[in-house]
């Protein structure tokens, strides 16, 4: 392969180039596609909290468990995203937090809250 031994040496020389490009668009494509999941779901307020806390716990599955930072840097991006982050702050809102009445999704609120808080 190029007379490298492995492909991070090769993305790391300057005939490498596509390759890096290829990475970029691929990280991008996995950060809007989790973007797409949590702001294409249109159930209620409880539904939409709990598909963010399993994504928060897919970002700390990739990274505590599966040790794939590369997918788990996409998660984070896609939780970065101006939407996804007006989103967040929208259910973490009183009013909001008044209709989350069973404790799992106070837990599930209280998650998001802090990942607001933290950021």
């Amino acid at each position: 392969m190029m007379g490298v031994g492995s492909g991070l040496e090769l993305v790391t020389l300057s005939h490498g180039q596509q390759l890096r490009q290829d990475l970029l668009e691929r990280h991008h494509l996995l950060a809007l596609g989790v973007a797409i999941d949590i702001l294409g779901c249109t159930g209620t307020v409880g539904q939409r909290a709990m598909v963010l806390h399993k994504v928060i716990l897919l970002a700390q599955a990739l990274r505590d468990h599966v040790h794939n930072l590369y997918a788990f840097s996409a998660v984070m991006k896609a939780l970065e995203m101006p939407q996804v982050t007006h989103t967040v702050r929208t259910h973490t809102h009183p009013h909001t937090m008044l209709c989350l009445k069973t404790p799992d999704m106070r837990q599930v609120a209280q998650t998001v809250y802090v990942l607001c808080v933290c950021r």
